[in-house]
Formats: C-alpha cells, structure tokens, sequence
C-alpha cells in the first residue's frame, strides 16, 4: 500500500489517488500496476481519476458505505485514446475482463467513467447506471461489444469464426482451387485452418463428408494361433500357409480387403503377404 507522494508507475503518480475531502493518500500499489495494464493494452493517451482512496467518512457520504475505496483498492476513471477522446467504460470494461486481472469491474452512472478496484474476495462486475449489484457474467454479451469494437482501440487483429469464414467461402471471397494462390493457400496464410472451414462448408451445402466403407478384422487376444490360407487353395486345416499369434500383441487387427463368403475374409499379413483367413463367429474374431 502507498501513503506517500511518488510516481508509481510510467502514467500514475499517488496524488492522483489521495481523498479529496482530507488529503490522505492510501493506494494499492497492484491496483495501479493493473491499471497501467488497461492503459497499455487500449494504447491510451491519458487517464483521469476522479476518485481513488477515500476516506471512511467520505466514502459514507459519497456511496453510502464504507467499501473499496476506503481500502485504498479502487478508483474510478476514464481512459482517452490517442485523439485525446474518452473511451467508452463498455469497452475498458471489455479489456480489463479480457485480461483478468481485476475483480472489480463497473461503468458509473457517466458512459465514459469506470470503476475499477483490486478486490482479492469475490467479485463485482456491476452496471452502476443501474445499481451497485452483480449485473453480468461477460461485458461483451451484456453491454452488446464486439470483439471488433474493442480492436478500434487495441488494434489487435481479431480472427473471423469459422461460420463467417464458410459464409465467405460460399461467396467465392477466399478464391477457388483454381485461382492463384488458391483459396487453401489463402486461408492457411492468413491463419486458419483450411480444413476445419471446407468442413464447416460442406455442412452448409449438406455435401456429406465421405468416409472409409473399409470393414476391420479383430483377432482376441486370447488366441495363441490363428491359421492363414493362401488365396489359391480352399481354408481347410492342412492347407494353411501359416500363423499368426494375436496373443503376443494384444491381439491383432487387420483391414479386410474383401469377404469370400460370410466365414472366409481376405487380409494383408506382415509376415506372409495377402491370405484368406477363417473368421466364423465362434473363432472369436470380430468384423466392423
């Protein structure tokens, strides 16, 4: 906590926080530093405050009780941009939830006014306009601000979603396959994931996504032996061409190239090449 006249940091001095009803100066020095966070992130050019410590009295006279301020953990201000206009209390609300260091978070009564504190135990984000209670849960949802309002002020680059980006597709925005560069090219350079978009738009355009019709062969662990016929004699005992051991692997899966009947698959083995392979029900092995 600071009592004493100093610059805190590179945009705050302590006088700018001291009660105006006693003089006393009592500031969080965390709150300040999260604060200049604000400032950084929004490139201000200044911000005012309006109230910072308060003393118990003054608090009392001012809210009605004795709360943040008097703990010397909040202050209520406004941030200017770099053309010297305020910035709107909905969008330093945005950014200071963004960075989640502040508990405290609440527009006044004034559409450019905040009220900010470093509160350790729960939390307040409140609409003062309204009342002093918990209003909102997220500041984009309940003051209606886009990610796209708040990059005016941090000029961040905020990335489309992913139905915007199949919408613009659909519209031949990005290219086609045939364009240079093609509109993969042109998504993946601009940081998106072609793949997730193309699927997004075949689920617009209800183009169902192909999948693989390639039945598996399963054989249990369990068994010690397996025989493996060749695919130029009849799968009886006595014509097998080897064995495959499924209990040394945890058992063993193979994709099946094609069914000769309901009992008889036909694999591609490591060890002796594509076979025919009995598999009836009651041998254990598993088809999906």
């Amino acid at each position: 906590m600071i009592y004493d006249k100093r610059q805190i940091s590179k945009h705050f001095h302590s006088t700018e926080f001291q009660c105006d009803c006693c003089g006393a100066i009592k500031i969080d020095e965390n709150l300040v530093n999260k604060m200049e966070n604000i400032f950084s992130k929004l490139n201000a050019s200044k911000c005012i405050i309006s109230s910072g410590y308060r003393c118990p009295n003054r608090d009392i006279q001012i809210g009605g009780f004795v709360g943040k301020h008097a703990e010397g953990l909040a202050a209520d201000c406004c941030y200017y941009d770099k053309n010297g206009n305020p910035i709107p209390a909905k969008i330093v609300s945005c950014v200071a939830w963004d960075l989640g260091e502040l508990n405290g978070i609440a527009p006044t009564n004034d559409p450019n006014w905040i009220h900010l504190d470093n509160r350790q135990n729960g939390y307040y984000h409140g609409d003062e306009s309204k009342n002093n209670n918990n209003l909102w849960n997220n500041p984009y949802d309940y003051f209606g601000v886009s990610k796209q309002d708040v990059a005016k002020y941090t000029g961040e680059v905020i990335k489309k979603s992913v139905d915007e980006l199949a919408r613009e597709v659909i519209d031949l925005k990005w290219g086609t396959d045939k364009t240079n560069p093609t509109r993969k090219q042109r998504l993946e350079s601009a940081g998106y994931n072609y793949q997730q978009v193309q699927d997004r738009v075949n689920e617009m355009l209800g183009i169902k996504k192909k999948t693989s019709s390639t039945k598996k062969l399963y054989l249990p662990a369990e068994a010690k032996s397996w025989r493996v016929y060749p695919l130029d004699k009849a799968p009886y005992i006595g014509n097998e061409c080897g064995f495959l051991a499924p209990n040394l692997f945890g058992g063993l899966t193979y994709d099946i190239i094609r069914m000769v009947n309901d009992y008889v698959a036909i694999i591609k083995t490591r060890d002796f090449g594509t076979v025919q392979i009995y598999v009836a029900p009651e041998t254990g092995a598993v088809i999906k």
